[in-house]
């Protein structure tokens, strides 16, 4: 029965009807004065649960095999999440929720060959304090084995890059790490140092043992291609025409030039994923290092106006002139416009000057190349640094 609001302040009144009615309402609706029974909700629909939500990375296993799974249907990972590996493979393998399944329990894998099919049917039972439960069956076979998986990363409300970005190491780390190394020996202008590479050979770096800061350099930059292959062979749509190959993505980084104090190292690469992405290659950019301190040498600070754009750089107005007049192309060549209106260039030294590469669009890349500006004019636009690290490292070295 709704309690008498009796107070004789009209305010103090609507305070306690307003309060009662809430209430009542939380107790599942207002009661008949008369008969004490509630009053039933006209609407025929019932209250729904909500979908289960599986979102996370996970480790665990399918039945006795161990596996590192990344669901994430809606949220910005989802482009790198939604997958899963064997531990003891390097194949990466897509899963989609069931989209006839409202509740959200069943997801479906697929080796990604539209002509095959999906491959296996998952359902997820039991998400309670870190740990998820289900079955996974095989769509061919209909065997059936149990999951049982350990939550590593939470992504549920999880909305920026920044953050898919910081836990695509949690995913990928156990992947990386069992990939085999391959050590080899090497010289290069009678220096001796390691060629390491993963994946058959495809990613590739070399190690000095008397520079560690250069090796711990050049391993993260390993790591970053070791993703980005796992992510190539995610997309590429023929990957399961030649499983034991893989996709079509190389990176190796190897000197160039070097001497006493200086170590150029040029990454080269070759890529093509699949679908309607093009393929590429070529180079991807250079790196100057300072052997006598071990330290990467800072090539945007040798220039004035000079700013580093993720690798490549774009130096001042005045000094993009001067390296469009240096390009030996005619002004009636295709080439001539794309060239002289770069604004963006790979650096790299050499014993007469600083080359230029313009970075061009797809349509013309092969427009690009190599554009030297002599140091004696190029002396107008060198910070102090720049004057003192051409004569100290690069004309004492010849």
């Amino acid at each position: 029965m709704r309690k008498e609001c009796t107070s004789a302040i009209y305010i103090a009144s609507l305070v306690c009807i307003t309060m009662s009615l809430l209430v009542e309402a939380a107790d599942g609706g207002v009661q008949n004065t008369d008969v004490g029974e509630p009053i039933k909700n006209n609407s025929s629909e019932e209250r729904k649960e909500p979908p289960f939500d599986a979102s996370g990375i996970w480790k665990g296993t399918v039945g006795d095999k161990p596996i590192v799974l990344w669901l994430d249907e809606h949220g910005p990972c989802s482009s790198s999440g939604n997958n899963y590996y064997w531990v003891d493979n390097p194949s990466g393998i897509w899963i989609y929720r069931d989209t006839t399944d409202e509740s959200g329990h069943r997801w479906e894998e697929s080796i990604h060959d539209p002509a095959l099919g999906k491959s296996g049917n998952w359902t997820f039972t039991e998400r309670e304090k870190g740990l998820m439960k289900g079955a996974w069956q095989d769509d061919l076979t209909g065997q059936s084995l149990p999951i049982r998986l350990k939550l590593l990363v939470d992504t549920r409300g999880a909305y920026s890059e920044e953050f898919c970005e910081s836990i695509s190491k949690r995913f990928y780390g156990p992947r990386f790490e069992m990939l085999k190394r391959v050590t080899e020996e090497a010289t290069f202008e009678n220096h001796s140092y390691q060629r390491i590479s993963i994946l058959k050979g495809k990613l590739a770096i070399i190690n000095v043992p008397t520079l560690p800061k250069l090796n711990a350099f050049l391993q993260q930059g390993l790591e970053a291609d070791a993703l980005g292959y796992f992510h190539c062979q995610l997309a590429d749509s023929t990957y399961y025409e030649s499983r034991k190959s893989g996709p079509d993505y190389s990176f190796e980084t190897e000197p160039v030039l070097w001497r006493a104090q200086l170590l150029l190292l040029k990454k080269t690469f070759s890529a093509y994923c699949g679908g309607n992405t093009y393929s590429s290659g070529g180079v991807a950019g250079y790196w100057h290092w300072d052997t006598s301190r071990d330290k990467l040498i800072e090539l945007q600070r040798w220039v004035r106006g000079m700013a580093d754009s993720g690798g490549a750089f774009k130096p001042p107005d005045e000094l993009r002139e001067l390296i469009g007049s240096k390009a030996a192309i005619r002004e009636d060549d295709e080439c001539f416009e794309p060239v002289t209106n770069a604004f963006s260039f790979l650096v790299h030294l050499t014993e007469e000057g600083m080359a230029f590469d313009p970075v061009l669009p797809h349509v013309v890349q092969a427009c690009g190349g190599d554009i030297v500006v002599p140091y004696k004019q190029l002396s107008p636009f060198l910070t102090d640094e720049g004057r003192r690290g051409i004569d100290g490292i690069v004309k004492k070295a010849k």
